[in-house]
């Protein structure tokens, strides 16, 4: 898989649920009920993404820091690392 059209995003609700990199257009969003109101929100939701993964990445190394650096044992970090790491997969289309 190639990398993802770079950030950042925008939406725009002009054009119902449109997501822009620029003057590039990253997708045409439409709501499962048809409204414009799903489109937009499922644009902007889109459209954070780039910076969704960012942070969800700096996330994952801090845990990762406390879990396997720092010996910082807590079940709950480990459940997030795995959540985060899968999170991660998916978007990079990774199994």
């Amino acid at each position: 898989m190639s990398e993802h059209t770079s950030g950042p995003w925008s939406a725009s609700d002009k054009f119902g649920g449109t997501v822009w990199a620029g003057e590039d257009c990253v997708a045409e969003v439409s709501g499962h009920d048809g409204t414009w109101a799903t489109s937009e929100a499922n644009a902007h939701l889109i459209a954070a993404a780039p910076e969704m993964l960012i942070a969800l990445k700096d996330l994952r190394d801090w845990i990762r820091y406390e879990v396997e650096i720092d010996g910082c044992v807590v079940p709950a970090y480990t459940a997030r690392l795995r959540a985060a790491e899968a999170a991660i997969a998916k978007a990079e289309g990774k199994p």
